[in-house]
């Protein structure tokens, strides 16, 4: 399983172990699109919401400096 993914739901998408997992995860409740790669083990959740998804998940080195970046529109 992939650190992004809860456990229960439907999986779609591309993973190379060591590499990059890139792909949806839907469940009844959700639908997440997330990318990881293998050197940005941790990353950034963004709740969305009137969207295709619920919420997008993307690793990166420095997610704190990233969260602080993103502001809601006015």
């Amino acid at each position: 399983m992939t650190p992004w993914a809860p456990s229960t739901g439907i999986r779609v998408g591309t993973g190379i172990p060591g590499s990059v997992a890139i792909g949806t995860f839907t469940s009844r409740t959700a639908k997440i699109f997330g990318v990881v790669h293998h050197d940005t083990p941790r990353g950034v959740r963004v709740t969305l919401e009137g969207d295709h998804f619920d919420e997008i998940i993307v690793g990166c080195p420095h997610p704190e400096a990233v969260a602080s970046s993103l502001h809601p529109p006015d």
